[in-house]
């Protein structure tokens, strides 16, 4: 059990260091329309819909439903990294 945390949390640490801090800040706000994340973090769609293809491919995550938990399984371990200010308390 204790090797399985281990391995979680340095998974969650190599997802995390593949994406720029933009491509983080989109991930952390996954659970809104490519519009609304666009409108918070001052892009467009279309920068935001690249940010998630690239942080897709660069995770291997399969749905942006993978990639929100592989990026927030990471926030949980290490939040000092990005800017959690992104992430919302709603």
């Amino acid at each position: 059990m204790l090797r399985e945390a281990a391995l979680r949390a340095r998974n969650a640490i190599e997802v995390a260091e593949k994406l720029t801090d933009r491509e983080l800040e989109v991930s952390l706000l996954l659970q809104y329309e490519n519009e609304e994340i666009g409108a918070k973090l001052g892009i467009s769609t279309h920068t935001v819909r690249a940010h998630v293809k690239s942080s897709l491919y660069k995770t291997g995550a399969i749905s942006r439903v993978d990639l929100a938990l592989q990026v927030r399984g990471f926030m949980h371990r290490i939040p000092s990294r990005g800017n959690t200010n992104a992430m919302p308390n709603d």
